[in-house]
């Protein structure tokens, strides 16, 4: 586990920005030094020693930065100040020491104190250029703004940094050039998709729709991946979009009410958009940005990522929960019966075997998905079934869910019993709910095939090229380890794609029909 986490790792950081996540790949790389050292001196103990260097530098990070990048988006920057000190401790590189200076600057700035923050900034000598366009950004001088741009920052490192994109696109927005800002992002979009920054790739979506006075759209965006951000973030960019949409005067009270608050950042941007109304895209939009806008507009639409995310409760995934409840009670079970390492009690129980389903016993091709041997065999199998199995239940529907989970592990179980019939080899004893979790990954894949015919996107080629990792991962690792069954993860991947796109098509002919 500890090895095929952080070559997964690795492979993600190779794929966005190696050089600004030097740290990263140190620390990836360290951890699978020592476990394999320790795999040669101390075979009984490498895992554990792995497992808790893994824990320590990358599990705790990388969870505690995700927390921070919340707080940030939330605008709580005190609080991220905070946190950040702390876990820059774990990971003193790639710019992580600094990076408590940046937002106590913004937390001053958000209070009024913009002489203390415009101190702190000049501080941050990791980056200078977010140092200025952070200031620019903080008294909303959108003028100045792009002008720095176009004559301080060489395209080659706007070309490297997602941040400094974001902040580019904005000042063209909030300076009228709206064919710029809309051109602009169909210039930047590969390289945000393919960093994997995700937020800012939407975040330039929303600029070009708030602009444009999309509001419909941009609603869509706050409600799925772009719903990180503070309730204020997304009155503003609806209250933005609405002024350009026709309801000017309506947004200007609305804005009023609004700079009430004690955020002064936001305060200066009210404060601008009040004073520089932005311009009405019908009079300024050449044919090329409309082309651009009409595509946006389609992703938009088509992206189920954004519903599923306002439906990912347990509440809505509970046929998840129960197929985890019955694989914990079949696992009681058999400690019940007298352990889960003890073939015989796993053979009385129903444990797959090839020669006993030869011999009439159907039903071991049910039973063996539900069985599992040994704690570490379990708790991996639920970790997954927790995570993909309620992303696919939520994509596909409970009873399609039920279908691709059920035809790939039983599929799985009858086609490796034939062929392990076929190749002699009739004394092995097969359990776990592995080729079923294939067969939802299977699925996944499907759908996001499905996507990507469609739409032709960055985000759904994204999607595939991630998937297609994993899979590679999953198998690489199934090969390193002797007691995985890589035949029977391989059979529950095909079962899966092909149960889950014949149940894609059904369900897309079915909603023509009606």
């Amino acid at each position: 586990m500890v090895c095929f986490f952080c070559l997964a790792f690795l492979v993600r950081i190779f794929r966005a920005s190696p050089r600004q996540n030097l740290g990263w790949i140190a620390v990836c790389s360290g951890i699978l030094g020592i476990t394999l050292l320790m795999l040669y001196l101390a075979p009984m103990i490498a895992g554990l020693t792995g497992f808790v260097f893994w824990g320590i530098l990358l599990v705790i990070p990388s969870l505690g930065f995700s927390r921070v990048k919340r707080l940030v988006y939330q605008q709580k920057y005190g609080q991220a100040s905070q946190l950040m000190s702390w876990l820059r401790w774990l990971h003193p590189a790639d710019g992580w020491l600094d990076q408590p200076l940046v937002f106590l600057a913004l937390d001053a700035a958000q209070k009024g104190n913009l002489n203390q923050a415009a101190q702190l900034l000049q501080r941050y000598e990791k980056s200078p250029y977010h140092s200025q366009v952070l200031l620019y950004w903080i008294k909303a001088d959108w003028n100045n703004c792009l002008a720095w741009f176009n004559q301080s920052v060489p395209k080659s490192i706007l070309l490297k940094d997602p941040l400094l994109i974001s902040y580019y696109l904005r000042s063209l927005g909030e300076t009228g050039d709206l064919n710029g800002l809309v051109q602009g992002l169909e210039i930047f979009e590969n390289f945000l998709v393919k960093k994997g920054d995700i937020i800012t790739y939407n975040l330039g979506i929303m600029y070009v729709l708030a602009f444009c006075g999309q509001t419909s759209q941009v609603r869509q965006l706050f409600k799925g991946v772009l719903s990180v951000y503070s309730k204020n973030f997304q009155t503003f960019w609806i209250l933005t979009s609405q002024m350009i949409a026709g309801q000017e005067e309506l947004a200007r009270q609305q804005f009023l009410n609004l700079r009430l608050t004690e955020d002064l950042i936001l305060c200066n941007a009210i404060e601008w958009r009040l004073c520089h109304p932005p311009k009405i895209p019908n009079l300024v939009l050449d044919q090329s940005s409309r082309h651009i806008i009409f595509r946006l507009k389609h992703i938009i639409g088509q992206e189920f990522s954004g519903r599923i995310k306002n439906k990912f409760t347990l509440k809505n995934s509970y046929m998840t929960l129960i197929l985890i409840a019955l694989n914990l009670g079949a696992f009681a079970l058999e400690i019940y019966q007298g352990g889960s390492e003890n073939l015989d009690i796993l053979y009385n129980l129903g444990g797959l075997v090839p020669q006993e389903i030869l011999a009439g016993q159907w039903w071991r091709v049910v039973t063996a998905n539900f069985l599992h041997y040994g704690w570490l065999h379990l708790a991996s199998n639920m970790m997954g079934l927790y995570f993909v199995g309620r992303f696919v239940e939520l994509a596909l529907g409970k009873f399609r869910y039920l279908l691709v989970y059920f035809f790939s592990g039983v599929g799985a179980m009858t086609l490796f019993s034939l062929l392990s019939i076929k190749l002699g080899n009739t004394g092995e004893i097969l359990v776990g709910a592995s080729a079923g979790i294939m067969g939802l990954v299977g699925g996944i894949f499907a759908l996001f095939v499905r996507d990507w015919w469609q739409e032709k996107s960055p985000i759904a080629t994204k999607r595939l090229q991630v998937i297609f990792v994993v899979v590679c991962l999953q198998f690489i690792f199934d090969r390193l380890v002797p007691e995985v069954s890589s035949l029977s993860h391989f059979l529950g991947l095909v079962i899966g794609f092909i149960t889950g796109g014949l149940l894609l098509i059904h369900r897309q002919e079915a909603t023509g029909k009606r």
